[in-house]
């Protein structure tokens, strides 16, 4: 596969301090809490309701996302451009709302911020997924939206509510933040990742892109249910926010002080949801419920709020242009289901409840299946490649060596294999040699507790250097076809391969065998 590429954008990618985020953060309150305000309730110093149609702001959010996903498409070097440029119009738009302009005129600044609110809906994404590097994607994903978060519970509170003037002031603090944050993000055309084309030499993993998209679809349905579920509860919109900001502060503080990555967690954050709306349901039998409901729903935001990491960890894998651009996609898709969903279910809410705890244990069952290839994927190594002049790759984690071309290291990878292959037999005695030293007595165990490999690397160490690469792909979710297209082999050496290595790490699956793997790189036994 095509090293250089990879190995290129991953240098371009920024390392992004905390203030930093948390102005880039501020897109999501200002955006939602515009979105909460904006209805023909809307109110400017006092004046009469001003002549707003939902219909017509449903017409704006559609052209918007569509506008913004054709740019993405079209010319995706010019997006930081783009969300500079919007944050100023959104910002002159707001400041009309200062003045004392007729009520038809207020109502088109209105209709101009919503467009441009959800305009850079994509813009957002697109720079998290494209431009950021992991630790900066997790840092604002977690504990940045954690600010911006506790802002949209502030907004959203009817025990000490927050008027529209108000609110306003800070749409134009928030604006400015945003501001100072894209001018400082890198706008030249080599800020920009590099994107696979057809002539580059890469696969790209269809079980991967596949299992993700769908991951994604049923996660935007969630973001969309919740907020919609915890509506029917005083202030509970309020304190699924908030509890949402809490969650997401625990989720940072256990990948920095537990090393317990984000991927890890997403699992429980989904178990807490379906509580959640179980407990929804059940309100109309004890209504006491509903408070709990809603914090376990706030809970259940997490694994929807992480949904740009999911992009970044397929951009990092196969660098397309196409990726923000289709979650923007299934994201309106979603909100016409969500829209069917609370039509159908209208005179039944509680039927509506049901539904959702079924589309996220639904959730919870798709995201268990990828977690594995997710998180291996997401802490995968970039090999420090390059390309010559004359097109040869160089690979300096391996010999410095240029190959001529892939297929003269595939030939190199095989001929290495012959040579393990005649060492397996040793490693596998020695292996069975600590397996029994196992069986010592305590005091002899504990002689050799500093030296004794664990069973994930004794497992490992029976793995040839070919079946090494292939369950490297099979851990970032290849599928046997697209494994023989990367390393330039057939299909059936390829199930050959897959069969020694389940045979090799005892195992029946490849669920299991990037299990395996995954357990390797943490450093457990």
């Amino acid at each position: 596969m095509s090293c250089p590429i990879l190995s290129e954008n991953q240098t371009k990618r920024l390392h992004l301090p905390y203030p930093m985020l948390v102005c880039f953060a501020m897109f999501n309150a200002w955006q939602m809490g515009f979105i909460y305000f904006a209805g023909p309730s809307l109110v400017v110093d006092g004046r009469t309701p001003l002549p707003i149609s939902m219909d017509n702001i449903t017409i704006v959010i559609v052209a918007a996302y569509l506008l913004a996903i054709i740019l993405m498409i079209a010319i995706p070097r010019k997006v930081v451009w783009a969300a500079r440029l919007s944050a100023l119009a959104s910002l002159v738009t707001i400041s009309g709302l200062f003045l004392p302009l007729s009520p038809e005129a207020l109502t088109m600044l209105v209709y101009l911020h919503v467009f441009f609110c959800c305009f850079m809906i994509g813009f957002e994404s697109y720079i998290i997924i494209n431009l950021f590097a992991e630790e900066t994607v997790i840092t604002h994903l977690t504990i940045a939206y954690a600010a911006a978060t506790l802002l949209v519970s502030i907004v959203q509170n009817d025990v000490v509510p927050v008027s529209f003037p108000v609110f306003r002031v800070l749409c134009v603090i928030m604006l400015f933040m945003m501001l100072w944050f894209f001018f400082h993000l890198p706008a030249n055309r080599e800020a920009y990742p590099v994107y696979v084309t057809r002539n580059d030499d890469m696969v790209r993993p269809r079980k991967l892109f596949g299992g993700i998209y769908v991951l994604i679809f049923v996660a935007c349905i969630m973001m969309l249910a919740g907020p919609a579920a915890a509506a029917n509860v005083p202030n509970g919109v309020s304190i699924s926010y908030f509890a949402d900001a809490v969650a997401a502060v625990l989720l940072y503080m256990l990948y920095k002080k537990c090393n317990i990555h984000p991927i890890r967690t997403v699992s429980l954050f989904i178990g807490f949801s379906v509580v959640g709306f179980l407990f929804m349901f059940l309100t109309e039998y004890q209504p006491s419920l509903a408070y709990p409901a809603c914090i376990l729903m706030g809970f259940g935001f997490m694994p929807c709020q992480l949904l740009p990491m999911y992009g970044f960890i397929l951009m990092k894998q196969y660098p397309s242009r196409y990726i923000t651009s289709s979650i923007m996609i299934l994201a309106v898709i979603t909100v016409v289901i969500q829209s069917g969903l609370v039509e159908l279910f209208r005179s039944a809410p509680n039927m509506l409840h049901l539904a959702y705890m079924a589309i996220t244990v639904i959730l919870a069952m798709i995201y268990l299946q990828l977690a594995p290839y997710l998180l291996y994927t997401m802490k995968k190594h970039i090999p420090l490649c390059e390309k010559t002049p004359d097109g040869q790759i160089i690979s300096v984690l391996r010999d410095e060596r240029p190959a001529a071309s892939i297929k003269a290291y595939v030939s190199e990878t095989e001929r290495a294999d012959t040579n393990q292959l005649e060492a397996t037999a040793v490693i596998e005695e020695a292996a069975q040699s600590v397996m029994e030293d196992k069986a010592e007595p305590p005091a002899a165990e504990e002689a050799h507790t500093e030296t004794t490999p664990s069973h994930t690397e004794l497992l490992l160490s029976r793995l040839t250097r070919r079946e090494r690469e292939v369950l490297d792909l099979i851990s970032c979710g290849y599928s046997n076809g697209d494994i023989a297209k990367a390393l330039y082999i057939s299909e059936h050496t390829v199930k050959d391969h897959t069969k020694n290595i389940y045979r090799k790490l005892e195992v029946h699956s490849r669920h299991a065998a990037a299990q395996i793997i995954n357990r390797h790189e943490a450093g457990l036994r």
